[in-house]
């Protein structure tokens, strides 16, 4: 018969065949055995199990010299491949063990080992009073190394009976003492589980330290199942705050480790359960399905884990209620809080919340708020004073959303103030700028709905002020911090901004001559506020949210490439997207007066200049000034920024970069680009005080030598983005020969250390700068945005990856008319624009090569 695979042995199995490749001495079979079974609980940590063996093994028998003799074959192996010296300490300690030290060993391990029943049966009380007893008697005979493991299990049970700060308190001791003694897997066991309680207990969202740590010693000490639960966790992390594509990738790796050929049952059941959690985000529902009844019947047939069942059977009817099956849904909810009962009172109560609060969710996205209702009462007699805050904000969101859906005035009143507020505190708590915004753009759906209501009742002032609240609350707050670290304005000056604008507020504060015109999209509709100082209009436009998705990505892409023979696609697409999204509001705009357009969702990155009216077939830039603001507060403050930096009447300062010498084997898909040197020699001549920065000149530390004393900063060069991370996408410089290899990008978020005093205009004349990357509520990202939230009033930038030359003719057009005839920078642009549609040259007719460039920012008079 052939021999049982690895994880279908026993503990006791995997011992034995440890055992064998020792006898053997085959170290490359012993440790692979021993990295991919640490755990403790269901006795395949090979290492304890060799202690066991000892300890039940008469005294001076052939078999307990073995056992020493293998543990120390372990302990050699782990420090060889690990470096943790733990195991060889543990070794030497069995071997001169005897008498009353082998008595209270064995009394010890059997304590341990009663321990771990007692917590498969989820009796953790129980169980933890076994792990202090084992701890304080490894502790007298001077065993600390394991003494740590009976104190990891001690936090563990601590955990699970809800003792949180005891159990933090423990753990982190253990840790600190592990990586002191050099105890590395010990190490990484207690940072793990201080990440989990960290996950279920802890306010900072963005706050991934302890879990990434968790997942490096994991990777260090070969600890396979280590890695799996870390990569999990990690996974969820990103998918709480919206990083999406960080979450799959972690999310694999947590499947792929659970495939490993080597691991236990329990592992090939967390990759089961992760793999139908991946599938069920993605939204393949019956795939998922099928993995989570293969994981339940696992559970079932070869583990007996309760916790695994019980949230096995939540997730199937989280599944069933998504692929619209009541009956399956009642019925796994149901099976689930069944099992949840069978816990002790501090895990069943926290198991029975989380199940009413997913349960009251997915009838919730079902339609039935009734039915949704009943369960988010019975899981708020338990949130109310316990468990995570995010679940409780999802809680009362969940509980506001049907308060919306059942037009239930006073609970809108009651829960809308708590809900924004709770939202309000996590947008001032987590720390990291990018997590912050993913979490925010993840949660868009709570304004959303509370605008979509505000606008069925008609009150269009009400709705406005959630749009604003919504809508780029982190640049807001950069643009304010900088603003008063530029302008020595006081925080009072400031918060009429940073508070979120109200229709009167953005009106009273609105330019002469100006009018604004802000989007919101919705479920059925979009929303459209058009505001002067003067007047107000609102207008409701009947499509769905997918159908402008279809409209906007096809749009877009026709315009990310020269148009060849597709011109007449490509006006068919941008007429009909102009149909749905421009006309409606074109009665009421002034074509003499300037728009400012404030876009959401999918609207951000569209190139508003290139629509084609459908009645005149003119492109709107044709009939239009346009530029662009992330909400009405940001414009609003960069206007007012802008108002203290009037031209100079003997010109201004400009910093000019042009094709900087950059190493190409450091950016291999990149070329020098000949036009960009020209173009930043060619508007040179446009101002009176130019310093230009030429190839191997174009540096680091001369760029931050010189941009102190600039007004107008132009960029003619390469811009690489970095898709997941905004804040390292930069600019491609030349090395600096004076102070050695040093990175020659200069990074948006070192953009955001530079001292620029003087600054009020930049041009980024590279690919991409003005978006890379769209997060609902925050808006566009990128390069101009970086910029903007340093407190500089305006910035021309790209949309898409633009043409060298034609850009370098534009530029030069844009910076003779800004300079020559005396008009605003938002103007200069427009008109350099219009001689590109209407110039002599057919090519530069499409919109490919002049639509690209926006004006970001406020209104200025330079």
């Amino acid at each position: 018969a052939e021999a049982a695979s690895p994880r279908a042995m026993t503990g006791d199995q995997l011992t034995k065949e440890f055992l064998a490749a020792y006898r053997a001495r085959d170290e490359d079979r012993a440790f692979e055995l021993i990295r991919s079974n640490r755990e403790m609980i269901t006795g395949r940590l090979i290492q304890q199990q060799l202690a066991f063996l000892f300890v039940d093994a008469e005294s001076e028998s052939v078999d307990a010299a073995e056992y020493i003799s293998a543990m120390k074959f372990v302990g050699a192996l782990e420090q060889k491949k690990t470096g943790d010296v733990s195991w060889s300490k543990m070794a030497e300690f069995y071997a001169v063990s005897g008498g009353r030290e082998k008595v209270r060993l064995k009394e010890a391990q059997d304590k341990i080992r009663g321990g771990y029943e007692l917590c498969l049966s989820n009796r953790y009380s129980e169980a933890n009073i076994l792990f202090e007893d084992a701890r304080r008697a490894f502790v007298e005979i001077g065993n600390d190394f394991e003494a740590g493991i009976a104190d990891y299990w001690v936090g563990y049970t601590f955990d699970r009976m809800g003792k949180y700060s005891e159990s933090r308190s423990i753990l982190r001791e253990l840790a600190d003492e592990s990586k002191r003694e050099a105890f590395g897997w010990l190490e990484s066991q207690a940072i793990g589980w201080l990440a989990m309680i960290q996950y279920s207990t802890e306010h900072d969202l963005s706050d991934f330290s302890t879990a990434n740590e968790g997942y490096k010693l994991a990777a260090l000490n070969h600890d396979v199942y280590g890695l799996q639960k870390s990569s999990e966790l990690i996974s969820a992390l990103h998918r709480r705050v919206g990083e999406y594509s960080a979450a799959l990738d972690f999310g694999s790796r947590g499947v792929n480790a659970g495939a490993f050929s080597g691991g236990s049952i329990r592992q090939h059941w967390r990759g089961l359960s992760n793999l139908s959690e991946l599938l069920y985000f993605l939204g393949y529902y019956s795939a998922a399905e099928e993995i989570m009844i293969e994981a339940l019947d696992l559970t079932r047939s070869g583990l007996n884990e309760k916790t695994f069942e019980y949230m096995a059977l939540l997730r199937l009817g989280q599944i069933a209620a998504r692929r619209g099956d009541n009956a399956s849904t009642r019925e796994f909810f149901l099976q689930s809080r069944s099992v949840a009962s069978q816990f002790e009172v501090a895990e069943r109560e926290k198991l029975t919340a989380y199940l009413d609060l997913s349960a009251g969710n997915s009838y919730r996205e079902m339609g039935d708020c009734g039915k949704a209702g009943e369960y988010y009462q019975s899981a708020f007699v338990y949130y109310e004073n316990n468990g995570d805050l995010v679940e409780q904000y999802d809680l009362q969101k969940g509980l506001l959303i049907c308060g919306l859906a059942a037009k239930d005035q006073n609970k809108v009143n009651e829960l809308a103030p708590k809900v924004l507020g709770m939202l309000d505190t996590y947008r001032k708590e987590i720390a990291d700028e990018t997590r912050r915004n993913g979490f925010f753009g993840s949660e868009q759906d709570v304004y959303d709905a509370l605008i979509e209501y505000e606008t069925v009742r008609g009150d269009y002032a009400k709705a406005f002020e959630y749009s604003e609240t919504s809508r780029a609350r982190s640049l807001l707050a950069m643009m304010s911090d900088s603003g008063s670290k530029r302008n020595g304005q006081s925080f009072t000056e400031l918060s009429q901004f940073e508070r979120p604008a109200t229709i009167q507020s953005v009106r009273s504060s609105l330019p002469e001559n100006l009018q604004v015109l802000q989007y919101a999209v919705i479920r059925d509709s979009v929303f459209c506020w058009i505001l002067t100082r003067d007047a107000e209009k609102t207008v409701s436009i009947p499509i769905t949210r997918e159908k402008l998705q279809e409209f906007a990505a096809a749009f877009i892409n026709s315009l990310s490439y020269p148009a060849g023979g597709s011109t007449e696609y490509r006006r068919q697409t941008a007429a009909a997207l102009s149909r749905a999204i421009f006309e409606p509001v074109r009665p009421f705009l002034n074509r003499k007066l300037p728009v400012v357009i404030i876009p959401d969702k999918m609207l951000s990155g569209l190139s508003f200049a290139s629509l084609v009216s459908p009645e005149t077939g003119k492109y709107l830039i044709e009939d239009f000034e346009l530029q662009y603001a992330s909400s009405s507060a940001t414009f609003l403050l960069a206007t007012a920024a802008a108002s203290r930096m009037a031209k100079p009447e003997k010109g201004e300062n400009l910093l000019a970069i042009g094709n900087p010498s950059f190493d190409f084997a450091s950016f291999p898909d990149l070329e020098s680009l000949s036009a960009a040197r020209l173009e930043a020699e060619s508007i040179s001549k446009d101002y009176t005080a130019p310093t230009v920065l030429i190839g191997a000149e174009a540096t680091r530390k001369k760029l931050g030598e010189e941009i102190g004393s600039a007004e107008v900063f132009h960029f003619a060069g390469h811009y690489v983005y970095d898709e997941r991370t905004p804040n390292l996408s930069g600019f491609v410089l030349a090395d600096d020969a004076d102070s050695g290899k040093l990175d020659a990008m200069l990074r948006n978020n070192e953009v955001m250390k530079l001292h620029l005093p003087k600054l009020k205009l930049v041009v980024l004349s590279a690919c991409r700068t003005g978006g890379e990357k769209i997060i609902d509520g925050e808006g566009i990202l990128g390069a101009a945005r970086t910029f903007l939230a340093k407190g500089i009033p305006l910035v021309i930038a790209s949309q898409w990856e633009v043409d060298s030359a034609a850009t370098a003719n534009l530029m030069k057009r844009f910076h003779g008319f800004r300079t020559g005839e005396g008009i605003t920078s938002a103007s200069a642009l427009r008109k350099a624009q219009l001689d590109f549609l209407h110039g002599s040259d057919p090519q530069l007719h499409d919109p490919y090569y002049w639509a690209a460039f926006f004006a970001f920012g406020g209104h200025t008079a330079f």
